[in-house]
């Protein structure tokens, strides 16, 4: 390599093409790939939590309000 300056182009070329058997590119930087969330954490998963839970509390409400209306019936009967 010392006398590399001293080679007329077409050594240059040849030397060059021996040592480099293919061309070199340089490597593009990869694209990170989105991990998908396992469905106890996805969008759909939680809506559903919340729809099933805002439903039990309706229905618990609801009892609620059922036994104190048949108390206030029971009381205006006597």
């Amino acid at each position: 390599m010392q006398h590399f300056g001293n080679l007329t182009e077409a050594e240059r070329e040849l030397f060059l093409s021996v040592i480099t058997t293919k061309k070199i590119q340089p490597e593009k930087p990869k694209k990170s790939k989105k991990i998908q969330l396992p469905f106890e954490l996805t969008e759909e998963a939680l809506y559903q939590k919340l729809k099933r839970d805002h439903n039990a509390s309706v229905r618990k409400r609801l009892k609620r309000l059922e036994k104190k209306h048949k108390g206030q019936l029971a009381k205006a009967n006597l």
